[in-house]
């Protein structure tokens, strides 16, 4: 059945790049995210408290056209969600880009990862004596999933910059009150053609 998985992986993937001038990038994105309902918080991400996040990643072109192009891209994340959590996303992404002209570009790309997260506040355990101790912890890992729009502006043959808005997902966040906690974040990046 892995064999199965795998070829199909491989398939579905170099198929659309066959006779193809492969091509690559090293992308470059801070920000600031908040918690809120997916597309509706977008005004606060400018207004509230900033809560930095950063990202750098590497993809690569599946498939290219003169108005169309595909992109993969695997991007590593830090966030600070003040007084809740800090936490590092490893997210994949598989991204479409429609190339109005040469200079200007819209996106859209589907998301999916871990996230490990880092909790600000301790967790107490109560404990055979009957006193509370602090338990130990590194983190706890989670699945994060999610939507980004945007647009590039090519300043020149090897150089873009960005802006996207992304809606992430992170699960299971609290099972027991919060199992799905949504995220916005608004970005500003550059990517460099390799």
């Amino acid at each position: 059945m892995k064999k199965f998985v795998f070829g199909i992986f491989v398939f579905v993937f170099a198929v659309p790049c066959l006779g193809q001038d492969y091509s690559q990038r090293v992308n470059l994105r801070t920000g600031t995210i908040g918690a809120a309902l997916p597309f509706s918080g977008v005004e606060t991400l400018l207004t509230d408290v900033y809560r930095p996040y950063v990202e750098v990643g590497y993809g690569w072109a599946l498939r290219q056209r003169e108005h169309h192009s595909f992109w993969f891209d695997v991007n590593l994340g830090y966030f600070n969600h003040r007084f809740i959590q800090q936490a590092l996303p490893l997210m994949a992404s598989l991204q479409y880009n429609y190339h109005f002209n040469q200079k200007i570009s819209a996106f859209s790309s589907l998301n999916a990862g871990y996230i490990h997260a880092f909790p600000h506040e301790g967790r107490f355990i109560l404990n055979d004596q009957g006193d509370y101790e602090k338990k130990k912890s590194l983190g706890r890992p989670q699945i994060g999933f999610g939507l980004s729009l945007g647009g590039d502006y090519q300043l020149d043959d090897r150089f873009s910059v960005q802006l996207s808005y992304t809606v992430l997902m992170q699960a299971p966040f609290v099972n027991t009150y919060v199992p799905l906690l949504p995220y916005g974040i608004l970005q500003i990046g550059m990517h460099f053609l390799l």
